[in-house]
């Protein structure tokens, strides 16, 4: 395998969010699942030693004209090349190319608009329910192996999301929350956090990581976990909460583990 850009170590890589990720985490990846790219802007990158930086955006995050031209202006005025694709986790990602291969850099931004953040906090996900989008962004978080997680919220944060974020900070302390006043202050969060990453990788160049492939292939597994969809089934039953439901898959793990 080629040398990856960036180091993590074994212990970062091998996070998991809950007993119902363990066993996903331990298969072996395979380079042939690939996210779409939906858009690939073409301007001078991050280059250094023969090591390209790119910006991933969701492409989910970019829904308006005019966020995208603010977007795209601001990144080309800082030479900041991006991609727009279909995210397996969080709303920005960062990989560096070397080698023809990408590897993903240590670092996830998940963004939330403070409408956006109330919502997810509320509805249960399409796919998942009854767990939130937030729980199962967070699930898919945790999962990554990726060590450096920022919740990002953009705009004037409301009396109850002041109150997740709190427990947030409290519950979850590999998380790191940051709050931006608008669309422009957001932007120059990740300027900022793009030469961190730029930074990361000029000084770690010489050991194996994660690339995106793998990336995807991991948190593809730990949606299709039956650990994690038993959970599931447990949940949609009446009078079982998301505790007792815990509680049962852990017995239930444990029970399998002495057999």
């Amino acid at each position: 395998m080629a040398s990856s850009p960036f180091a993590q170590s074994n212990s970062q890589q091998n996070e998991v969010s809950s007993v119902f990720t363990m066993r996903a985490l331990t298969k072996q990846p395979n380079n042939s699942v690939i996210m779409s790219r939906e858009r690939h802007r073409k301007r001078p990158a991050s280059h250094f030693d023969d090591v390209e930086v790119i910006l991933l955006i969701d492409h989910r995050e970019l829904n308006g004209t005019s966020s995208r031209i603010v977007l795209d202006r601001a990144l080309e005025r800082a030479s900041i090349q991006y991609e727009e694709r279909r995210l397996p986790v969080a709303d920005i990602l960062w990989i560096v190319k070397r080698d023809n291969e990408e590897y993903v850099a240590p670092y996830l931004v998940e963004r939330k608009t403070t409408f956006d953040l109330s919502r997810s906090i509320r509805e249960p996900s399409k796919r998942y329910p009854p767990l939130t989008r937030v729980e199962i962004q967070m699930i898919k978080m945790k999962s990554s192996g990726i060590a450096n997680k920022v919740y990002l919220v953009e705009g004037k944060v409301t009396e109850s999301n002041k109150q997740y974020l709190e427990t947030l900070r409290r519950n979850h302390d590999d998380f790191t929350v940051e709050c931006t006043d608008d669309l422009q202050g957001t932007i120059a969060f990740l300027i900022r956090q793009h030469q961190r990453v730029v930074d990361y990788a000029r000084r770690n160049q010489q050991t194996t990581s994660l690339t995106y492939d793998d990336l995807v292939e991991r948190i593809e597994e730990v949606l299709d976990d039956p650990t994690f969809k038993w959970r599931l089934r447990i949940l949609n039953m009446n009078g079982i909460g998301k505790l007792e439901s815990t509680a049962i898959v852990k017995q239930g793990v444990s029970n399998r583990a002495e057999i």
